[in-house]
């Protein structure tokens, strides 16, 4: 039997750089207990934004990283060696230091770093990639 997911919907704001503002707004108090892949690929799409009509990009690079390992996380199609793991696990982990700051205290955005790695970290030993 499969679990039922809730339908749950979150802007996204594409006019702003990913990361650095309050990520997730709107999102339920339990979401981090839902599916891991349901959980993974709504982070990957929080944290990911295409290029605008005019080629600016609005991502960075702990944004990048922290989407490509939330799908690795989900476990998404997505292969990674060991020094591709630990590239992006690094900057992820710079990333989540960044957000225990006191400015960020009341967004998602720690708990998803952490989600994120903690899962991503399963995935990798049960690969042995780690």
């Amino acid at each position: 039997m499969t679990k039922k997911i809730p339908q749950i919907n979150v802007a996204v704001n594409f006019e702003e750089g990913r990361g650095f503002g309050p990520m997730g707004a709107g999102l339920p108090t339990n979401f981090l207990t839902f599916d891991r892949g349901y959980v993974c690929g709504t982070i990957a799409a929080l944290y990911h934004n295409p290029s605008d009509d005019d080629g600016t990009r609005r991502t960075n690079t702990s944004s990048r990283a922290l989407t490509q390992l939330a799908m690795y996380a989900g476990g998404f199609g997505v292969t990674l060696d060991t020094r591709q793991f630990r590239k992006l696990e690094r900057k992820v982990r710079e990333y989540a230091g960044i957000m225990e700051a006191p400015q960020y205290a009341t967004t998602n955005n720690l708990a998803f770093a952490r989600y994120v790695l903690r899962h991503a970290a399963a995935r990798a030993k049960v690969e042995k990639v780690i």
